[in-house]
């Protein structure tokens, strides 16, 4: 019998649907710019490659740590709640960085919760095993 994994699976629906979004922004600057590789010094450019960028370096751990978590029987309720945070806060730096001008608040706010939320998942699947 296959395993149930709505969290996950919520979760990465929604980091999919981020991903593309951003990529496409990237795209649609890259044309505008005519800048196949790197950012050819525009900082509209490496501001949307760096919010790309910054989820896919995050997304990956806590998708685990969060799937982990799901495999083990960690309580529903709790894992949606992290999940949810993590891809709001992923959300506002994404957005923040690939399609504004720079705001602290958006952008730190994003950064927070993402800390927030992936120190709370590493506590989650520690407590699994050493409780």
């Amino acid at each position: 019998m296959a395993a149930s994994l709505p969290v996950t699976t919520a979760l990465v629906s929604g980091l999919a649907i981020l991903f593309l979004v951003l990529t496409a922004r990237v795209i649609r600057l890259r044309i505008r710019h005519r800048v196949s590789l790197g950012d050819g010094g525009n900082a509209e450019l490496t501001r949307a490659i760096r919010g790309h960028g910054n989820l896919v370096e995050s997304a990956p751990l806590f998708v685990l740590m969060l799937l982990l978590a799901e495999l083990q029987g960690a309580n529903t309720w709790l894992i949606g709640v992290l999940a949810g945070g993590f891809l709001v806060g992923r959300t506002m730096h994404g957005i923040c960085l690939g399609f504004m001008k720079p705001t602290m608040v958006l952008r730190s706010g994003g950064m927070l919760l993402t800390l927030i939320t992936m120190i709370a998942m590493t506590c989650v699947d520690l407590a699994i095993i050493l409780l």
